[in-house]
């Protein structure tokens, strides 16, 4: 995929990124980084990430790699079809 300038600048603008329970200390000791509470209510093992974080190509990367690095160590989930119960 080739890089999108007008993309990286939407997720710049607003970033959040599910780090998983055990980097979610670490993630909020980084700058620009806080806890994340869509609902009102903090959600462990995610972080918003405040736009001027992310300026450079070379930190948003860093927080997408680590969000697709806790994405892919999750388990598969098993297919189902809908209407199935």
């Amino acid at each position: 995929m080739a890089y999108d300038e007008s993309l990286a600048e939407r997720v710049r603008d607003h970033l959040i990124v599910r780090v998983g329970p055990d980097a979610y200390d670490k993630a909020l000791a980084k700058p620009g980084a806080r806890p994340f509470d869509f609902t009102g209510r903090t959600m462990t093992g995610w972080v918003y990430v405040e736009g001027e974080a992310v300026r450079t190509t070379r930190a948003l990367h860093r927080w997408i790699d680590q969000g697709a690095a806790f994405a892919q160590s999750l388990p598969r989930k098993s297919a189902t079809k809908r209407g199935r119960r």
